[in-house]
């Protein structure tokens, strides 16, 4: 993902995570389909993959 996606997908995942999960962009959408294709702790929802991408990118 090149920066101009993940500030994007930041951007949504700060939206995701403030109405608590209703409003859905699309660049958390292909983050969110990136990161389960990786292993991920069972139980793993979308809101603390958003939190995730929040606490990972500047």
């Amino acid at each position: 993902m090149n920066s101009g996606h993940k500030a994007r997908a930041r951007d949504d995942a700060a939206a995701f995570v403030a109405s608590d999960g209703d409003i859905r962009g699309p660049e958390l959408e292909r983050a969110l389909r990136e990161l389960r294709q990786q292993p991920l702790p069972t139980g793993t929802d979308d809101l603390a993959l958003a939190r995730a991408i929040l606490a990972s990118t500047p």
